[in-house]
């Protein structure tokens, strides 16, 4: 079966959505965009700021949704010999960033929870990625510097001139690798990072990452067969 990598970085405004995958030839291909919303009024009651940011989610869902279903329609169908076109489902591992949203926007926790349960409902293998993995992942280091120019190197063929799709390029190489497939970013960078400030290769700082995201899966499904 052929494989697809799906990254999103969340929000109710503007959303990342990135791509992962091999072509007919077998070359890894990887394509990102982003998704926006128009925000709604703002007013001092908070009921009708919350009804405001839950059609932001249903349109977000909505955009997302398309997105990836016309992708796949581009990607992964084929012409059969009676001319009618037929679709080849992959495995789609998708990874999304889990919700770190402010004390003063605790009351959007909730909607977002429901957007990214909408989400997950497409794919057959799930990884929630905490935020900090995701600069670790891209590079060395959970603090300091920001990953966006470090991905956009990764993948020079990116557009990737914002945090949404440079996160999500980030992710989808996360789930990419944690189906089976090596990286598929030129990844070129050595880091110092941790107490002892211990020189490694950003692979094994990467591998680091998928082995413990591989773990946090598997203690989820020994959870679901009790």
């Amino acid at each position: 079966m052929s494989k697809l990598a799906i990254g999103i970085d969340q929000s109710f405004s503007q959303t990342g959505l990135a791509f992962i995958w091999k072509d007919g030839k077998g070359e890894v291909k990887y394509h990102v965009v982003s998704l926006g919303t128009k925000a709604g009024v703002v007013t001092e009651s908070k009921a009708a700021n919350l009804e405001a940011v839950y059609h932001r989610a249903l349109t977000m869902r909505s955009k997302i949704k398309t997105a990836v279903n016309e992708f796949l329609a581009d990607n992964f169908s084929y012409q059969a010999k009676d001319g009618t076109y037929k679709y080849r489902k992959p495995e789609i591992t998708l990874a999304m960033e889990m919700v770190a949203l402010s004390t003063q926007n605790h009351h959007l926790t909730g909607l977002w929870w429901i957007l990214w349960n909408w989400q997950r409902g497409f794919a057959d293998k799930f990884l929630d990625v905490p935020s900090s993995t995701v600069k670790k992942f891209a590079t060395g280091c959970g603090t300091g510097e920001k990953p966006t120019d470090h991905v956009q190197v990764a993948f020079p063929l990116a557009k990737v001139n914002n945090s949404d799709k440079g996160d999500a390029l980030i992710m989808a190489d996360m789930a990419w690798q944690f189906s089976g497939e090596p990286s598929a970013g030129k990844w070129p960078f050595d880091k110092l990072c941790g107490p002892n400030k211990k020189k490694k290769k950003l692979k094994e700082i990467q591998q680091d990452q998928i082995e413990d995201l591989d773990f946090k899966e598997i203690k989820v499904k020994k959870k679901k067969e009790k």
